[in-house]
């Protein structure tokens, strides 16, 4: 089998990784451990740590503690299966006979030049150094990558469009994701943080609580706002202008229009403290009637339709292949 259909391209999150600060040259090298093999093919750490790198990064952002450390083995583990799949993809295509001529790897990399470094193939190399990939090792993943699309591509040719059932399903989805993303709100919020100077994080939470109880009893929350609250609006009463809910954090956007107006969130425990919030008026969002949104929810319910097919065929695949993680 030899592949001359249109150019495919690479995985964003590659060339994510190579504009990724490579490691200093006094920085100490890990031995470049085997992760897995599959069928006696092997994925090394380091084409792991290669994938990880753009979503280690965003995630580092966005995240600490004990959930950056729950999202960063998540997003390994996801790696790492794909690259798991990659090799049992190659693995079928070899075994049929299958190759990929090396001008079409040629076209390919001429078309990520072109696309993501405006044709500037000194910045091209430049990334590829900076990232400590060498030119073959970039062929040899451009070989895999076209690889593995063409085979996907093939097994999932003849997938029938989504059923009108399932793009009125998708809408439905798409039309609560719009509910629950759009609004605006009016609350007050009284934030207590965890540890100050003269209390404990135990007395803090404990402080929170009587607060929120003295609120459900009558006590003024304009009041206690000033009186306790530590964040930028506590002289306003703890009042804060209305908001659209996407300006808003999502633990708080979810407790806050969860909570009927005129009442009291429950406490919104966070890293830095708990917040009590007051909800004073607040608008849901309607999603566009369904015959606007009808292409984006075909679209929608095709690409479930698409991994689902992927996910089966890959599931077969997997179930014929040796597969050992270390």
């Amino acid at each position: 089998m030899r592949i001359t259909s249109r150019s495919l391209l690479l995985c964003g999150s590659f060339l994510a990784a190579l504009a990724m600060p490579s490691p200093s040259p006094g920085a100490p090298r890990e031995i470049n451990a085997v992760a897995a093999t599959v069928n006696g093919r092997v994925v090394t750490e380091s084409e792991v740590r290669l994938m990880m790198a753009g979503a280690e990064n965003m995630l580092r952002a966005e995240f600490s503690g004990a959930e950056l450390e729950r999202r960063l083995k998540e997003a390994r583990e996801g790696v790492l299966q794909d690259l798991i799949d990659r090799e049992i993809i190659l693995g079928e295509f070899e075994g049929s006979g299958g190759s990929i001529s090396e001008e079409y790897i040629d076209q390919e990399i001429d078309n990520i030049i072109r696309r993501d470094f405006d044709g500037d193939r000194q910045l091209f190399f430049e990334h590829l150094r900076r990232g400590g990939i060498t030119n073959r090792k970039f062929r040899e993943i451009t070989r895999k990558s076209i690889t593995v699309q063409a085979l996907r591509g093939q097994a999932l040719r003849n997938l029938p469009p989504p059923r009108p059932d399932e793009v009125r399903a998708a809408y439905d989805e798409m039309a609560k994701q719009f509910r629950n993303e759009g609004g605006t709100i009016q609350y007050r919020k009284i934030f207590i943080p965890r540890g100050s100077a003269t209390a404990s994080e135990a007395e803090q939470r404990e402080l929170a609580r009587e607060i929120r109880t003295q609120l459900l009893q009558g006590a003024d929350f304009a009041s206690l706002a000033r009186q306790y609250s530590r964040d930028a609006r506590a002289d306003a009463g703890g009042e804060w202008p209305v908001m659209e809910r996407r300006f808003l954090r999502r633990d708080l956007a979810d407790a806050a229009f969860a909570t009927p107006v005129g009442e009291l969130s429950p406490l919104v425990e966070d890293e830095s403290g708990w917040h009590i919030i007051l909800v004073e008026a607040k608008e849901t969002a309607n999603p566009p009637p369904f015959e606007e949104l009808r292409e984006q929810a075909a679209r929608l319910a095709e690409n479930r339709n698409r991994a689902a097919a992927n996910e089966k065929w890959i599931g077969h695949l997997r179930e014929k292949a040796v597969i050992k993680r270390f």
